[in-house]
């Protein structure tokens, strides 16, 4: 009896450390942007802030961060990434709606605001001077959103 409790004991510890680390894992941007970008990060990458939400049906993850034109032209060709103009993706996903471009283009942006602030707690502004890139992976849809003028780059991906 005494061996079984000192193995149930030792299980549990094991358990324990190797949910410490997957969790330290998945706390760490660089790792996030490793696993869900590319691998090794650019050079220019820098300022990664990352968040995240899992659950039984899927998870959703957010980074942050700045790089050069050059390295965001290497990410988006080494993933097979799309532009896509955000009017029409808008009304794919919302068919009943409304207005002229310009319009549809800020709804777009701003539903991506609350959904990326409300999921991961990450504050981003998106507005109609950034590009969005997509592809699907493995069943994974992933969007990068690059601001024209600055080298401010918001990843985004889900399971479906």
């Amino acid at each position: 009896m005494r061996r079984i409790c000192g193995v149930v004991i030792v299980f549990g510890i094991i358990l324990a450390l190797i949910a410490l680390v997957i969790r330290h894992r998945s706390a760490n941007p660089e790792a996030a942007f490793e696993k869900l970008i590319m691998a090794p990060i650019p050079g220019s990458v820098r300022s990664i802030e990352q968040g995240h939400v899992v659950g039984m049906d899927g998870g959703f993850w957010a980074l942050r961060f700045f790089i050069n034109n050059a390295d965001l032209q290497n990410i988006l060709s080494a993933g097979h990434y799309l532009q896509v103009n955000a009017d029409d993706e808008f009304r794919r996903a919302y068919p009943d709606s409304q207005g002229d471009a310009n319009s549809l283009r800020n709804q777009y942006f701003k539903q991506w605001n609350l959904k990326i602030e409300k999921t991961t707690m990450i504050k981003v502004d998106l507005t109609s001077n950034w590009l969005v890139y997509t592809v699907l992976d493995a069943g994974h849809k992933k969007y990068i959103f690059s601001e024209t003028n600055t080298s401010e780059t918001v990843f985004v991906g889900y399971d479906y």
